[in-house]
């Protein structure tokens, strides 16, 4: 990238002539990428979650050497 740093949203991709022309080719509807957009960030919240949860258990778990 040059000197603009600048990121497309997804609406703003999904508006794109180019990604559009692409889609279409592809039988692929905006729709369908909002969905899996969405599907996406429902499982990495998911994750992230069990993960931070699976962090705290272990803080909580772990003896303090320090007393």
């Amino acid at each position: 990238m040059g000197a603009n740093q600048y990121e497309l949203g997804l609406e703003e991709l999904l508006q794109d002539p180019i990604v559009q022309l692409v889609m279409r080719r592809d039988g692929v509807a905006p729709d369908d990428i909002r969905a899996l957009v969405s599907r996406l960030r429902s499982q990495s919240d998911a994750s992230t979650k069990a993960v931070g949860g699976e962090r705290q258990n272990a803080l909580e778990r772990k003896p303090n050497h320090h007393d």
